[in-house]
């Protein structure tokens, strides 16, 4: 057996006047042509923190001592812009100053093997995260990975049929006010181009997706918390592995949860979650569960679900998850 693999991987990190080098990064496939040019991306994202930070404004608050991480803003008394401050009026704001921060890592994987198999396989990661402000973060990934299996051949096809090739790219962003940590918002957007092999396969579809996603989280008080979260996805799925037409599919999710803290580090959920898929019938159901959690940075749960499919919505046509669960969230 003949195996040779080839790891490039950069990390790129620009922390106030810090500077970074270029990253290039070009891919091209049968449904995407992709130039990733990390310079470019920066420059625009340095643009966007420039027009968001001097939008921000800070209102004196005579009954809290409050603090403030920002580069630049607006402080007013407590009439705002436009009103008047009341008398005697006191109290601390302090302002320390946070610099945008840029990380991003990169790498690429090549896998050959010359033997019976005689597999070529290659493998891209690429993550990218933004720090707007201490209220905005962005984060992008790209993935991509491609296989090309010259074993088994089919005959009627006259061609190869064991190849696969995986296309992940996404942006999201959270939203978690630095003066209040009642209330956070998640966003989603995700592309998916998956082609699997036969031995990879779960369900006999191919699907190309764009799924987008919102979550709102609101804490009540201290014991109660409560969650809802909307998802599209508009698809395009095939039947027969990598040839026949496409058709359209589309799908939409709707959770909502309630969490409640009882004691130390344990809480308590309860999940309700409606799932409307195009030409099937509605899904819907309850999850329930416990977590805890460890650390500032990680949680732990468990819990029954008393549905059939999760509320990731590029899972296509896969409704094997009614049971019992075991998950792991981290948080930052």
């Amino acid at each position: 057996m003949s195996v040779a693999r080839v790891f490039i991987g950069l990390v790129a990190k620009s922390e106030s006047n810090n500077k970074t080098g270029p990253i290039h990064l070009f891919l091209n496939a049968d449904r995407v042509s992709i130039c990733l040019f990390t310079p470019v991306i920066l420059v625009f994202l340095l643009w966007l923190t420039a027009s968001k930070a001097s939008a921000q404004e800070y209102l004196h608050d005579p009954d809290n001592d409050l603090t403030a991480h920002t580069c630049s803003g607006s402080y007013y008394d407590s009439g705002g812009a436009s009103g008047d401050y009341g008398n005697q009026e006191e109290g601390t704001y302090t302002f320390t100053s946070t610099p945008y921060t840029v990380s991003g890592q990169s790498k690429i994987e090549y896998r050959t093997d010359d033997d019976s198999e005689q597999i070529d396989q290659w493998v891209l990661t690429n993550r990218l995260a933004y720090s707007l402000n201490d209220n905005l973060r962005l984060a992008a990934r790209f993935n991509y990975a491609k296989t090309e299996d010259g074993s088994v051949f089919d005959p009627v096809a006259d061609e190869i049929n064991q190849n696969s090739e995986f296309v992940e790219a996404g942006l999201g962003f959270s939203w978690r006010p630095s003066v209040s940590d009642k209330l956070n918002i998640l966003g989603r957007y995700t592309y998916l181009y998956d082609l699997r092999s036969p031995a990879q396969r779960t369900t006999d579809i191919d699907q190309l997706s764009h799924v987008l996603s919102i979550e709102g989280i609101y804490r009540i008080n201290r014991r109660w918390e409560t969650a809802i979260k909307l998802a599209h996805r508009l698809s395009e799925l095939r039947v027969d592995q990598q040839q026949g037409a496409w058709f359209d599919s589309s799908a939409s999710l709707v959770a909502v949860q309630g969490r409640y803290h009882l004691v130390n580090e344990w809480d308590a959920l309860a999940e309700y979650r409606w799932l409307s898929v195009q030409d099937e019938s509605a899904r819907h159901g309850l999850l329930l569960g416990v977590s805890r959690q460890i650390g500032d940075h990680l949680e732990l749960g468990m819990g029954y679900n008393f549905t059939d499919f999760v509320d990731d919505l590029t899972k296509v046509n896969d409704y094997e998850y009614k049971g019992w669960y075991v998950n792991m969230i981290g948080k930052y």
